[in-house]
């Protein structure tokens, strides 16, 4: 049996150092690696709490801004269907743009009740004599919380809501129900919305296609008294023509025919109210001079 030989080679100082020098390093380089990404650990989380915050404040500003335009809207069409049925049972004047919510008092309400949201609304008449749309309201409802002071000129020029309502003021027989003295059981047969429209009309006839009426028949000359006349007219609309007479103490109209009754001028009236689609005609008139006859 050997001896066995154990051998061994010797590290310098030179070595041990540059061996402690590079572990030293790696150290560092391992330090600084972990600080970098820590800093950008801090940076990503502190962008994405930037961002949920502000998509936190932007939800609730977009929140209060909802609710807050929702109400006004439930407000402004609160106040319309209230000024609705009251312009449909107590009538505005025609031609003349005034309060129409609660006619005669005021023309603003505020709902729901214990909010900062007021509504005023303003209503321009049209008269259509004879029609079964006997009167025509164009309304306006207007923002007018403190500071705005809202006036039938300005809501008219900038409205919120725009609507046009038609009435029917004519019973059975052709009567008309709401002259004098119109009442909640003689005024406003019917009524129907021909324009619901948030902001201003698209135009003067409230987006409605424009009407026309053309009158067909040729007045009789010369037009004796005891006589009668059969005149005739269309629409653009292709609704009948509403014909009446604006001179009852020279001529009559009744069934369409017109029946002079006295000497003087008979001036007969054409008139279209229009209907969903379109919009009210400008009235046209024939003028006859009636004399006794021969």
């Amino acid at each position: 049996m050997s001896d066995a030989t154990i051998s061994s080679t010797p590290v310098s100082g030179g070595t041990r150092i540059r061996a402690l020098r590079e572990c030293k390093s790696s150290d560092r380089s391992e330090t600084g690696s972990s600080l970098i990404l820590a800093l950008i650990f801090i940076v990503v989380v502190s962008i994405l709490v930037g961002a949920v915050s502000s998509m936190a404040m932007n939800d609730l500003n977009n929140t209060t801004q909802f609710n807050s335009a929702t109400t006004l809207d439930y407000t402004a069409t609160s106040v319309a269907n209230l000024a609705i049925q009251s312009v449909r049972y107590t009538p505005t004047p025609t031609g003349v743009l005034s309060e129409c919510w609660n006619a005669g008092g005021t023309s603003e309400l505020a709902l729901p009740p214990n909010n900062d949201i007021t509504v005023a609304i303003w209503c321009d008449s049209a008269s259509h004599s004879g029609s079964s749309q006997s009167r025509v309201v164009t309304m306006y409802a207007c923002e007018n919380n403190p500071g705005q002071n809202a006036t039938a000129s300005s809501c008219q020029a900038n409205p919120l809501l725009t609507l046009v309502e038609a009435y029917d003021d004519y019973s059975v027989s052709g009567t008309d129900t709401c002259t004098t003295a119109p009442s909640a059981t003689s005024c406003g047969f019917g009524a129907s919305t021909l324009v619901w429209t948030w902001g201003t009309l698209a135009n003067a006839t409230g987006g409605q296609i424009l009407n026309t009426i053309n009158v067909t028949s040729s007045i009789p000359s010369p037009a004796y008294v005891g006589n009668t006349y059969q005149p005739s007219a269309t629409t653009s609309s292709g609704d009948p023509v509403t014909i009446t007479s604006a001179s009852t103490a020279i001529c009559t109209v009744s069934g369409g025919i017109v029946t002079f009754i006295a000497a003087g001028l008979c001036t007969v009236d054409f008139d279209d109210p229009g209907n969903f689609n379109y919009a009210p005609a400008q009235e046209q008139s024939q003028q006859i001079p009636v004399t006794v006859g021969p």
